[in-house]
């Protein structure tokens, strides 16, 4: 599954017309991506892993489309969504998963957050808004994103009240950090590009914290926590 979804990537890359381009700090972070996601095929079972790629996929459709269609971004390829990052989350999300898994080693609150972990999708819901609203995006925001965000937003209150602090912590910061840095590479490197020409959309390196809360969430209520190896009661 694993080699198939790399294959995918690599497919979406070539037929979208990205190669040329010459995106080489993009393929650098691809490249990292493609290791995370070879490591979790190995580390996961069948189940946990299918069902993280599935779920992604998923997600990616919906949350990419809705973006695209208000055109807070356009793809190099014009498509909506591109392929390219469709199959692109898979990897990207696992190279998140595995670095927080890495970097929850640092950090304590191992027990359930309660209402403490609400405040952690609330944070980055009130970010979203307001560096929307400081670069001019509120006004270009469609009710199908509206509609997204609200759902995402619910799903990592949900998410974050159940799980350990610790936990929705480092996931919220690998989301975060790594988000920023792929958006702005992608836009520099002119793999895609934000509505007011910003190299990097602020709002956006928030709206990844939601999204990775989102996917853990839904493969949680499959019954799989990526974070089981911390939880404590």
């Amino acid at each position: 599954m694993a080699l198939v979804l790399i294959c995918a990537n690599l497919a979406a890359f070539f037929l979208g017309g990205y190669h040329t381009l010459g995106p080489y700090l993009f393929l650098a972070g691809l490249a990292c991506a493609f290791c995370a996601t070879v490591w979790m095929a190995w580390c996961q079972t069948t189940r946990e892993f299918s069902a993280l790629l599935a779920v992604t996929i998923g997600v990616a459709i919906v949350d990419e489309y809705a973006h695209t269609v208000s055109g807070v971004f356009t793809y190099f390829d014009k498509g909506t969504p591109s392929l390219l990052t469709v199959f692109g989350w898979g990897p990207f999300v696992a190279l998140i998963v595995v670095a927080a898994t890495c970097c929850r080693r640092f950090v304590p609150f191992r027990h359930r957050a309660g209402w403490f972990g609400v405040g952690l999708p609330l944070l980055s819901v009130i970010m979203i808004a307001a560096l929307a609203k400081s670069q001019g995006y509120l006004g270009i925001i469609g009710w199908e994103l509206v509609l997204v965000y609200g759902l995402m937003g619910l799903a990592s209150l949900y998410y974050c009240y159940t799980r350990p602090l610790g936990w929705g912590l480092s996931a919220m910061a690998c989301s975060v950090a790594l988000g920023a840095g792929m958006e702005y590479v992608g836009s520099v490197e002119g793999l895609w590009s934000f509505h007011f020409g910003q190299p990097l959309c602020l709002f956006m390196v928030f709206v990844w914290a939601l999204r990775v809360w989102t996917i853990l969430a839904v493969c949680y209520l499959l019954g799989i926590s990526f974070a089981k190896c911390t939880d404590k009661p």
